[in-house]
């Protein structure tokens, strides 16, 4: 692709989000109707994360929406994945253009933004499991394919080790990447079901405060880390002996 310098060929719309955050999104100047939809994702998103949390601490962002050669180059990330949240800037794949297509892509949009929330909240040191989990709760509903291949998962194999799913899931085995969304889902859920998101709020603030992550938890829900994926386990066992 060329270069963000040539004006006539991209589109560069940045902006302060409410909460004093700053937001950058760069694509093709042919897609500013999406750059305006981008905005809109996001900003909602923003909203839906403060409702839940409270006040999202300020951080700079720049989105870039890229064509399949431009994301690859760029993010380096799997073929799998068509978004990435890293470094302060979201790198986000435009493969299609149907309804569909886009729909996911918008689904994209929140995840990604999540992540970047979850970043600020924690000082980026929030465990793997629990960022795609909420970044997941964030693009709406569940994906029925992640949890079908959690189901088979679990009938030839135990639960996922959450200390597995702790630096994030670029680095894990094909076979495993679905299952460990699905399953981050489920712990995820299972946590704010239990604590709420005042408690996962002060995990945040302790994990970014310099608290290592298994005093932040027992801090934070009154429960160790190894106690609750015990709990996590035995419900996922329990689950998967379940005729669906």
């Amino acid at each position: 692709t060329s270069s963000p310098d040539c004006a006539e060929r991209f589109r560069y719309a940045p902006g302060p989000l409410a909460g004093g955050s700053k937001l950058a999104v760069i694509s093709s100047q042919s897609w500013a109707p999406l750059t305006k939809k981008v905005w809109q994702v996001i900003e909602a998103a923003q909203r839906d994360l403060a409702d839940q949390f409270g006040k999202i601490p300020t951080f700079d962002l720049a989105v870039r929406v890229l064509d399949e050669e431009g994301y690859t180059r760029l993010s380096g990330a799997p073929q799998w994945t068509q978004a990435i949240f890293r470094q302060g800037e979201i790198l986000l794949s435009l493969a299609s253009f149907d309804s569909e297509g886009l729909a996911n892509f918008y689904r994209s949009v929140r995840h990604e933004y999540t992540h970047a929330v979850v970043h600020a909240l924690s000082g980026g040191r929030a465990p793997g499991w629990l960022d795609e989990g909420l970044a997941q709760r964030a693009e709406g509903h569940p994906a029925e394919s992640l949890q079908k291949a959690l189901d088979s998962w679990l009938t030839r194999n135990q639960p996922i080790r959450l200390g597995l799913l702790r630096g994030g899931f670029t680095k894990l085995s094909s076979e495993m990447v679905a299952p460990a969304y699905a399953q981050s889902l489920v712990a995820t859920n299972y946590l704010l079901d239990r604590h709420g998101p005042r408690a996962l709020r002060e995990f945040f603030e302790l994990l970014k405060g310099g608290h290592e992550e298994s005093e932040a938890f027992k801090l934070a829900f009154s429960v160790s880390e190894s106690d609750f994926e015990a709990e996590l386990s035995d419900l996922l066992s329990r689950s998967a002996r379940t005729p669906q």
